[in-house]
């Protein structure tokens, strides 16, 4: 039992934090499991910005659409308090960055924002302004 003991506690952790899956209500092609993060936020404007946990991203991943650098810019604000993760789509692991600004930003180069879709219910990380 000693040996397997660790084994088990370390299965617990990993699946606690790997149970997790969105599917994308844009595009239901796009599914992301095994969102892992420390929520260690970093805050570069000293916002003292808040922690979120594993249901905030899940929301974001489930929610946000597919955009660009060009519609972040004119469409979004970044807000200086990101957090850093792990995710896993189309079988491969891939890094993200998520600005609480509603915007998420993968290590293979796609952005994920906030849109409309997103925004509703007065979601707390949102900062998508509708284009006139």
């Amino acid at each position: 039992m000693k040996t397997l003991l660790p084994v088990l506690i370390s299965a617990f952790f990993l699946s606690a934090c790997s149970v997790h899956k969105a599917t994308n209500t844009h595009n239901f092609d796009l599914v992301f499991t095994e969102i892992q993060s420390d929520f260690i936020v970093k805050d570069i404007n000293d916002y003292d910005c808040n922690k979120i946990d594993i249901t905030t991203l899940n929301y974001v991943f489930s929610t946000a659409s597919p955009t660009t650098h060009m519609d972040v810019h004119d469409n979004f604000s970044t807000v200086g308090c990101s957090i850093e993760g792990l995710i896993t789509t189309e079988n491969e692991n891939i890094g993200f960055k998520f600005d609480y600004g509603g915007i998420i930003y993968l290590d293979n180069g796609k952005i994920m924002a906030c849109g409309e879709g997103c925004c509703r219910n007065n979601f707390k990380y949102c900062t998508w302004e509708k284009s006139e």
